[in-house]
């Protein structure tokens, strides 16, 4: 680099994005002097980058992003710079934005995100005219959001996220007419919601996350047509506006609060575009619309950790386009309906931790059902049965089944779940050994299984000595009644937990070799030799 720097100083645009550059000295491009464009985006630079290539007469286009051991600061910029692109995001730029970066006029792009600068926002900043892109997020700024942004008339990304902004939001935002783009995050950053900024028509993307902000939720949040993703969590308190429903291009929604109380607006199934939809760790209570479930283009639902009570109700599912669907630490009561199986594109249903009772039949699910996941744990009420072991029922990826009324054997319908990856029949009733042909169910494919808390006493097998899952990474057996020698995990474990059990007799000594290549083993009562020698692998 430093021949070609030598022998090319009338270079004009040097784009060399994604080349590893990790021993070129940024110096080498300081004699470049004639740059109008300098592209450098993650080609692994550190050091120092020579400040006087902000200042070159012709530079329009300084990118640097992506280099996360690139180190400088920004220099005092004179009148009459032609500089149009800035980016600096991911970098190790630190120290203050120089109050004469108000003089770069013809600046449309400032990126910045996720340097080290600090110090306030000069407010010469709203000098730049012809800026339409602004992002100030993950730095260490401090002092309050400086009301001349609202003079960048042209303005159409603003993200003020992951800093230490205080006080209220400046009420000139609202003149922002143009802006498309809007993230704001910020604790410190106190009071309402300015009401002008329901003058930012042209939003297609708001997100407000862990604000200090308070009070309830605009009614005027509704008047934001264009709005494509709205993204609110933080102080917010009250009701959901059911202005929410006017959203018509709204295709991702997200809710997290936990002073947001009362019910869901019905208005929220007008949400004809929606895709995506997450409400999480809020106080809403009341029954969930079952018209939710039959929305044209929703694919995802996240309603977790919520108060939503009433009984499911899956009605006129069979067109549904829903893969996701997570309802879990509710309020809900009542059956499953038979009709949960009748959602075509259904990938994983999480249904734990609520109040649902009744028989559950695992062979309401057909076998060319596309369910990867079920979850239904902690609904102690809830009897999972199965009155077939035909291979032909639908085999489960994971299913989650701790806490659940299960019954006193070992579940006979896990003998048709020879793909199963993920299995948690922890905290219930059953009772007796582990049967001899439970070992045959994934032997390729099981990876963690979860049998703690409940009254096994051992394993059928006769002689058992290593467990024959190949793929197995975690094995919890803690709390049960296991008596006789430890048994040895396959070689592919990492955590292994077996802790108050009854177990006695000698361990295998290939046991030893598994646990100092694994990970993380729990045994019960464990003599001070075993100790001595394993140390941090026997906790």
């Amino acid at each position: 680099m430093k021949t070609v720097s030598e022998n090319m100083t009338k270079l004009r645009e040097v784009h060399l994005d994604g080349v590893n550059l990790s021993s070129v000295s940024p110096l080498s491009f300081s004699k470049f002097a004639h740059l109008i464009s300098l592209s450098l985006y993650d080609c692994n630079l550190h050091g120092e980058f020579p400040m006087n290539i902000f200042q070159l007469p012709n530079i329009q286009v300084i990118v640097l992003s992506d280099n996360e051991n690139l180190v400088g600061s920004l220099p005092d910029f004179h009148n009459g710079s032609q500089l149009q692109t800035l980016h600096l995001y991911g970098t190790k730029f630190h120290g203050r934005l120089p109050d004469s970066i108000g003089n770069l006029k013809s600046l449309i792009e400032l990126i910045i995100e996720r340097c080290n600068f600090s110090g306030t926002i000069p407010s010469s900043l709203g000098n730049l005219s012809q800026l339409e892109v602004l992002d100030l997020g993950g730095n260490n700024f401090d002092g309050e959001v400086p009301a001349t942004l609202g003079n960048l008339s042209q303005l159409k990304y603003l993200a003020l996220g992951g800093s230490n902004f205080i006080g209220q939001l400046p009420a000139t935002l609202g003149n922002l007419s143009q802006l498309e783009h809007f993230n704001l995050v910020g604790e410190n950053i106190k009071g309402q919601l300015p009401s002008t900024l329901q003058n930012l028509a042209k939003l297609t993307y708001l997100r407000i996350v862990d604000t200090g902000l308070t009070g309830e939720l605009p009614f005027w949040i509704g008047n934001f047509k264009l709005l494509e993703s709205l993204t609110i969590s933080g102080k917010f308190e009250g009701q959901i506006p059911s202005s929410l429903g006017n959203l018509s291009h709204l295709s991702l929604l997200k809710l997290y609060g936990e002073s947001f109380n009362g019910m869901l607006p019905k208005t929220i199934t007008n949400l004809t575009q929606l895709s995506y939809l997450i409400i999480s760790d809020t106080s809403l209570t009341g029954p969930i619309p079952s018209s939710l479930y039959r929305m044209p283009l929703l694919t995802e639902i996240w309603i977790e950790n919520n108060k939503f009570t009433g009984p499911l109700e899956f009605e006129n599912v069979s067109s549904s386009p829903l893969s996701y669907l997570s309802i879990k630490n509710n309020h809900l009561d009542g059956q499953i309906p038979i009709s949960v199986s009748e959602f075509p594109n259904l990938l994983q249903l999480e249904l734990q931790s609520n109040n649902l009772s009744g028989k559950l039949q695992l062979e309401i699910f057909p076998e060319n059902s596309e369910l990867q996941i079920l979850g239904l744990s902690d609904n102690n009420d809830l009897a999972i049965t199965s009155s077939s072991t035909n291979s032909s029922v639908h085999k489960f990826d994971t299913l989650l089944l701790s806490s659940c009324n299960i019954g006193e054997t070992f579940p006979e319908f896990l003998k048709t779940q020879d793909e199963i990856r993920y299995l948690d029949l922890s905290n219930n009733k059953i009772k007796g050994k582990i049967p001899s042909w439970f070992l045959n169910i994934g032997v390729d494919t099981l990876s963690n299984l979860i049998l703690s808390n409940s009254s096994f006493t051992g394993w059928e097998r006769a002689q058992l000595i290593t467990l024959p899952w190949k793929n197995l990474r975690l094995l919890d057996l803690r709390l049960n009644s296991l008596e006789g020698s430890l048994i040895v995990p396959p070689p592919s474990i990492t955590h292994f937990f077996i802790s108050e059990n009854k177990l006695g007799g000698g361990i295998d000594p290939l046991f030893f070799v598994i646990g100092a290549i694994g990970g993380f083993v729990i045994i019960s009562k464990k003599p001070k030799w075993l100790a001595n020698i394993f140390g941090r692998y026997l906790q």
